[in-house]
């Protein structure tokens, strides 16, 4: 564990401020579209994780090109020190995405007191699919969310790891199914079997992305 966390410190430092920067300024833009317009809220929260994934893209390929990514495999160090370290960092910057959506929920609440006192703001809540989802009184759909985020993060690392280490007709293969596990969480959000199965096939690629970065080490 010391080791991810020591990876994380020398990879993930200068990611650390633009991540900040698109919270605060999602923090302070939702809290007042939310209680204006909530379909203005929900497209914050798709450009908010869209630049999220575009500042993992960047960081990601820079230590690619610097060949920080050739060195740390042949480091000594556990193999799954790397693969743990990314998938920390990722799955915590859109964690803090969901921590950024509660305190906009919040704090509306707090300065719209008005208009949360004659309901108004609690059946715009309700009514909306992406807000109910976010609202504290959905645990059910918050721990949907969590999984699927996190999903999300490991197809995100296993993406950057696979496209260095397969061939072109592996990468094509692996985008062909990626592609088909995230349609099929979107069309089966609440469908748990579904969730199950996509984090069985995740971990089966786990295992075979730890056992290549471990042959690449021994050679």
């Amino acid at each position: 564990m010391k080791q991810t966390f020591q990876l994380i410190e020398q990879t993930c430092a200068k990611s650390l401020k633009p991540l900040c920067i698109t919270y605060i300024i999602g923090f302070i833009l939702g809290t007042f579209l939310l209680d204006m317009d909530e379909f203005l809220w929900t497209i914050l929260i798709v450009i908010m994780l869209t630049v999220i994934l575009i500042i993992h893209d960047k960081r990601m390929k820079s230590i690619v090109a610097d060949g920080a990514y050739q060195r740390m495999r042949i480091l000594p160090i556990k193999r799954y020190s790397l693969l743990w370290s990314e998938l920390i960092f990722v799955s915590s910057s859109l964690f803090m995405l969901i921590v950024t959506c509660y305190l906009s929920w919040i704090c509306s609440m707090w300065i719209f007191e008005s208009a949360y006192s004659v309901n108004a703001l609690f059946f715009t809540v309700i009514n909306n699919p992406l807000l109910s989802v976010l609202a504290p009184i959905q645990i059910q759909g918050f721990l949907a969310m969590l999984i699927v985020l996190n999903m999300l993060a490991m197809l995100i690392v296993f993406y950057t790891f696979c496209s260095h280490a397969w061939s072109k007709t592996g990468i094509a293969l692996l985008n062909l199914g990626m592609g088909i596990i995230a349609v099929l969480c979107v069309l089966q959000f609440q469908n748990w079997v579904m969730i199950m199965m996509c984090f069985l096939f995740i971990c089966m690629n786990y295992y075979f992305l730890a056992k290549w970065l471990r042959v690449r080490r021994n050679a």
